[in-house]
């Protein structure tokens, strides 16, 4: 067996009670962060369903594209400049030009907009 000082063996136990609080707040995190994904989720169907049509980008205010998965206030500013500013969308794909919007996205957007 190690002899160890006092000193050592309180150190061993302030590293093992550090590594085992990262381990339960990675775990928390992990947890917190699939209830928020679920949550969104839920909210996305619950206003699909609500509304069994993808809203109308071209029509759409601010409280609209904020409800979209992965738009937030930012994002949603942006959507209503490039449409001021452009007049209109054409595409669905025209969303890609604005800061923000890439093609995994774009592809979790495609069915919750239209351009109609």
């Amino acid at each position: 067996m190690i002899n160890l000082t006092k000193n050592e063996r309180l150190v061993i136990s302030f590293l093992i009670c550090v590594i085992l609080l990262g381990i339960g707040v990675r775990h928390y995190r992990h947890i917190r962060q699939e209830a928020v994904l679920n949550a969104e989720n839920l909210e996305l169907d619950k206003i699909i369903k609500e509304k069994e049509t993808p809203i109308n980008i071209n029509t759409a205010d601010f409280k609209d594209f904020i409800k979209l998965p992965g738009i937030g206030p930012k994002t949603a500013e942006k959507i209503l400049e490039y449409r001021q500013l452009n007049n209109q969308f054409w595409h669905i794909e025209d969303l890609k030009k604005i800061k923000g919007i890439g093609d995994k996205k774009l592809e979790k957007l495609r069915k919750y907009v239209t351009v109609e």
